[in-house]
């Protein structure tokens, strides 16, 4: 995921969103066929995000490939700069999905598993996807990564990180930005311009490659940061 905010970056900066749509690389959605909900999702580890528009807001919940309600609709809609009805709801991801609901504190992001049991507490500001065991979240103005375990691996001193793909994140500093690896390590450097259109996840690695744009023309790198064919 991931964001805060600006257009660019989706994850986690100040009041962070994230956006995990990829323009560059269209991932296949498929959807449960249901009635009743004004939102709905792509199934993703057999469970989609639902979200219907009550008296206090939009509130979300999953069901399964059938349509059934498995996860009741109490949490609230994901923060995100792109509000087409695929994103705004939650989605599963290794497992278990990042949701939100209000806490005494205010809106709080934690992880529930497919029986919508809590497996890590509302505690973060933002949560991002969890890819290759790790997943950005935002807590006390800082941006780290942690595993399923809900333990922080590292802190990155970037403005905003999104989930891994393949192997490495997109991190963003003053408007530009570069991939790390799961180490935390960067080793493609923050050079790259953002686009009006995409979001930080837009410019994953999908079969080994991602792919950019220059002067809004589009090309590939590989995950050595090279210049590829994007075929």
């Amino acid at each position: 995921m991931p964001a805060i905010l600006t257009r660019h970056l989706p994850i986690l900066l100040g009041l962070a969103c994230i956006s995990l749509t990829s323009t560059a690389w269209s991932a296949t959605c498929s959807k449960p066929n249901v009635k009743g909900y004004q939102y709905v999702g792509c199934l993703k580890d057999g469970l989609a995000g639902v979200g219907k528009d009550t008296s206090q807001g939009i509130k979300t919940g999953f069901v399964d490939a059938q349509g059934k309600l498995v996860i009741p609709t109490i949490y609230e809609t994901m923060n995100t700069v792109d509000d087409s009805p695929e994103k705004l709801v939650p989605e599963f991801a290794e497992g278990i999905a990042a949701v939100n609901k209000n806490m005494p504190t205010g809106t709080k992001y934690g992880y529930i598993d497919k029986t919508g049991k809590t497996v890590i507490d509302f505690n973060y500001d933002y949560a991002g996807n969890f890819g290759n065991g790790l997943a950005p979240v935002r807590q006390n103005n800082k941006i780290m990564y942690i595993n399923h375990a809900g333990k922080t691996v590292f802190t990155v001193p970037y403005d905003d990180a999104a989930s891994f793909s393949e192997g490495l994140a997109v991190v963003a500093k003053q408007g530009k930005f570069g991939y790390i690896d799961t180490k935390g390590k960067l080793v493609i450097p923050i050079q790259f311009n953002f686009t009006e259109e995409d979001s930080m996840d837009g410019y994953e690695f999908n079969h080994g490659k991602a792919k950019l744009y220059k002067n809004g023309k589009p090309f590939c790198i590989n995950t050595s940061g090279k210049t590829v064919a994007c075929r």
